[in-house]
């Protein structure tokens, strides 16, 4: 009896210290980007809920990777796809920063002090043409996860 009950004790704390810290809300499917912009909506306005913020996508398109974050095409061409938030207000909001996660590209927003409109579109450009995919935006506290 005992030997269950810590049996059942560790797998409850195994499934609560590894549940997810994030927050992922899946944006659009898979689309192409080029040199327009085009607009992704999500089915309703993403609220910022986390200290920080993230819009990534997996790039189907054959590349590479630079040390400065850019997608090399495989005519040699470079570049970082555009992203803006859009909020409600129509303000869109560039950036802090970008980079890859594995083969997804992100960017990252923090929400800082000031409280953040809810985000009603996503614009994406990019000078190279590429097909994206497992498009997120993802929340979460930079305390609390290991990236």
């Amino acid at each position: 009896m005992k030997g269950k009950f810590l049996m059942a004790l560790v797998a409850f704390l195994l499934m609560v210290g590894c549940r997810d810290r994030y927050t992922e809300v899946p944006i659009s499917a898979p689309t192409t980007i080029g040199k327009d912009w085009i607009e992704l909506h999500p089915s309703k306005p993403l609220v910022w809920k986390d200290p920080a913020e993230e819009f990534s996508f997996h790039i189907d398109t054959p590349h590479q990777r630079s040390e400065r974050a850019e997608i090399i095409a495989t005519n040699g061409e470079r570049c970082v796809p555009e992203v803006r938030l859009v909020t409600e207000s129509g303000d869109a909001l560039s950036p802090e920063a970008h980079g890859f996660w594995g083969e997804d590209m992100y960017f990252y927003w923090s929400r800082g002090e000031a409280k953040r409109e809810p985000i009603r579109a996503i614009r994406v450009r990019s000078d190279i043409r590429l097909q994206i995919s497992s498009i997120i935006w993802r929340g979460y506290d930079p305390s609390k996860v290991k990236r």
